[in-house]
């Protein structure tokens, strides 16, 4: 197998893991936990997500878009000094959005409660900067081994939990703070590897342009939290207990269609970033060949998904095949969206990409405001219609500027 061979593969597991281990994790909490336990630590994580989007001002983001130094080390230390400037804050924004919650979803915890809600939303963005260190270095075996110590590691503490104290709502918030600690044992392996810097074409000094670009993060990562996240709240906090762990494991297990955009991305980003690639081929007719054939195997996989769950067990949702369909239409819009908006990220127009998602993201909590009592469904619907929305928004900025770009060094 060549070289691109081998990237390709290990890009596909890494992307795998990060999607399918998740599932995995949320099915053994939904056997083995009571209805409304297994409702609060899928409450407490969405949280700790919600909090994740602010509260290192999106530094995991801003590796990306940074050169790597000599060592992996060197790395680390520069994510740490410029992870602490930003805690503050990133906090404060935290607290703002927390004060949100308790006032819309009567969310209620002590300050031990909330307290470590926000310790482990700043040890996910650790183990995230972490894993994009990797990304940018283009090092994707280490993010199969990053990932697999912290999908084990959690696995691992929900068991034991579980079997401790299995009636507790910080299960899955102590599982991952465990898990990250062990992550993190992968420095001490790292810390005399000596990595050579990635070759950047471009010899401009960007950091005030990687600065601008920053500020339009925490909006952006916020709207793309509704977005991804917004059905699901919803329905762990709406739904009966039973109807919330079914209705959570059939979307997260749809939300593994975007492996495949993942995978790519893990390959093609550091190169576009660096100017040794282009997506212009998306805007030609063998771009519209491999969006289709990307449709095509989501349908596909889509029939083979709702063929299996009908075997596997009875639903109790209402118009499951519906919510199917929509769920697997959303997927498809989300794909194109997430392969078209690294264009943007390269040209540093990220005030475009989160006007996009901000529009897309009010939409759809107005829009759930105003339908809310059609359901599940009608929540499903405006996910849909939001999706849509900022696909075709990101898709429009990108063919308008064919002629804008810069020239590749």
């Amino acid at each position: 197998m060549n070289e691109l061979g081998k990237e390709a593969l290990y890009s596909l597991v890494a992307s795998s893991m990060s999607v399918v281990g998740p599932i995995f994790l949320m099915v053994v909490s939904a056997v083995l936990l009571t209805p409304d336990a297994f409702a609060a630590n899928a409450s407490n994580m969405y949280i700790v997500m919600l909090f994740a989007t602010v509260v290192s001002l999106q530094l995991p983001s801003i590796i990306l878009r940074i050169d790597p130094l000599n060592t992996i080390r060197d790395d680390l230390e520069r994510m740490v000094i410029l992870t602490i400037p930003r805690l503050i804050p990133g906090i404060i924004f935290c607290s703002a959005l927390f004060f949100v919650l308790t006032s819309i979803q009567k969310i209620k915890f002590n300050s031990w409660g909330f307290s470590l809600l926000i310790f482990t939303s700043i040890g996910y963005q650790a183990y995230l900067g972490l894993l994009n260190i990797f990304i940018r270095r283009m090092a994707i075996y280490k993010q199969v081994f990053a990932q697999l110590f912290f999908l084990g590691g959690q696995l691992l503490f929900v068991l034991i939990l579980i079997y401790l104290v299995p009636d507790s709502e910080w299960i899955r918030i102590v599982s991952m703070l465990g898990a990250i600690a062990i992550s993190f044992v992968l420095i001490f392996f790292l810390n005399e590897v000596s990595d050579a810097s990635t070759d950047t074409t471009n010899p401009r000094n960007l950091h005030w342009e990687i600065e601008r670009y920053a500020i339009w993060l925490i909006p952006l990562a916020l709207s793309n939290f509704v977005l991804g996240y917004f059905d699901k709240v919803y329905a762990s906090n709406i739904l009966a207990g039973e109807y919330v762990k079914e209705y959570l494991i059939i979307s997260h297990i749809f939300s593994a269609f975007v492996i495949l955009p993942t995978a790519i991305n893990r390959l093609i980003v550091p190169k576009i970033f660096d100017g040794r690639m282009s997506i212009d081929i998306i805007k030609t007719s063998k771009g519209l060949i491999m969006i289709s054939v990307l449709i095509m195997l989501y349908v596909l996989a889509g029939g083979a998904i709702y063929a299996g769950l009908k075997y596997i067990f009875k639903s109790t949702l209402n118009s499951i095949d519906f919510i199917i369909i929509i769920l697997v239409a959303t997927q498809i819009a989300r794909a194109i969206y997430l392969i078209l908006v690294t264009e943007l990220h390269r040209q540093y127009r990220s005030s475009n990409i989160t006007f996009i998602a901000v529009v897309s993201a009010l939409s759809y909590v107005l829009l759930t405001f105003v339908f809310h009592e059609g359901g599940i469904i009608a929540v499903c619907l405006c996910a849909l219609f939001a999706q849509s929305l900022q696909t075709l928004g990101v898709l429009f900025y990108v063919a308008s500027s064919a002629k804008k770009t810069r020239p590749l060094a």
